[in-house]
């Protein structure tokens, strides 16, 4: 059976201009198998600002009804986020922040006819190419946009490392070739742009192991520490009380704080394909 798949988007989902086996949804859904997407782009969508279906937050309620059930919802949005005038009024980096953890908390709140919530996937926004149609090359528009999505890698990391979501980062790979592979407006795509976003978010779909876990766990006064994973692409680590079964706090790096109460914990590492690993315990003897 397959999955039905919500891409949740702006402009370079709907992708308006190109042919209908050219967006990135559809590439995805030639790409991942038994899977049937639904192309919910709209333009100039951001994820708490603008007004209406413009509005990710004010639109995922109806958008999700009108799918009906899904098993996955895929957020492309960012870059109209990062447009000058909404980054400022919308109080930037940490803003955006804010409005995408609302917006992920929505998805999840939504179940259709009783269904399990679906799961997430979080997509780094990605490049401006070098030059931007002169019209939307201004403070108030495009102008800085890749240095504004620079600042929202973390934000976007640990957003997808709490809400155990899958995570693509489309700035990095793209960059490089950005200027081949988008329109003359610096800021939207051609089909091999449309086909390089497809196959990036195909790719966490796809089978990986687990990742490795970390080592070298200790407890003292109060706190864990650990050595990292060996394995690439980690999203962050998972502290989890073994007794309780219960998430405790997540971590990017490579400490954290046990709350109160608490005297040990077990740490595993989260990739970005949704993969947990086994867990890491500390040694009986240092657990304090």
């Amino acid at each position: 059976m397959s999955q039905r798949i919500l891409c949740f988007g702006d402009s370079n989902t709907i992708a308006e201009a190109m042919k209908p086996e050219d967006k990135w949804p559809a590439v995805f859904q030639s790409l991942v198998k038994d899977t049937e997407t639904i192309n919910a782009g709209v333009d100039g969508r951001a994820i708490g600002q603008q007004s209406g279906a413009g509005n990710g937050l004010e639109s995922i309620d109806d958008t999700l009804t009108k799918a009906g059930k899904v098993d996955q919802v895929i957020i492309m949005l960012g870059t109209n986020d990062c447009q000058g005038r909404l980054w400022n009024d919308g109080g930037g980096a940490k803003g955006v922040m804010q409005r995408l953890q609302k917006l992920v908390t929505r998805i999840e709140l939504y179940q259709s006819d009783g269904a399990a919530a679906p799961g997430i996937t979080i997509c780094l926004p990605p490049p401006a190419g070098s030059k931007i149609l002169d019209r939307w090359d201004n403070p108030q528009m495009y102008q800085g946009l890749n240095d504004r999505v620079q600042e929202l890698i973390p934000y976007y990391r640990e957003a997808a490392l709490a809400d155990e979501a899958r995570y693509v980062d489309l700035f990095h790979p793209l960059k490089p070739i950005i200027d081949t592979i988008c329109t003359p407006d610096g800021v939207h795509f051609l089909a091999a742009g449309q086909h390089k976003i497809g196959a990036l978010i195909a790719d966490v779909f796809q089978p990986h192991d687990k990742p490795a876990p970390p080592t070298d766990v200790k407890v003292a006064d109060g706190k864990l520490t650990w050595t990292s994973s060996a394995s690439k692409d980690i999203l962050g680590y998972e502290i989890r009380d073994p007794e309780e079964d219960s998430t405790l706090t997540f971590s990017t790096g490579t400490t954290a704080n046990l709350p109160e109460g608490h005297t040990t914990a077990w740490v595993f590492a989260r990739d970005v394909f949704g993969n947990k690993s086994e867990a890491a315990k500390p040694p009986e003897a240092v657990q304090q």
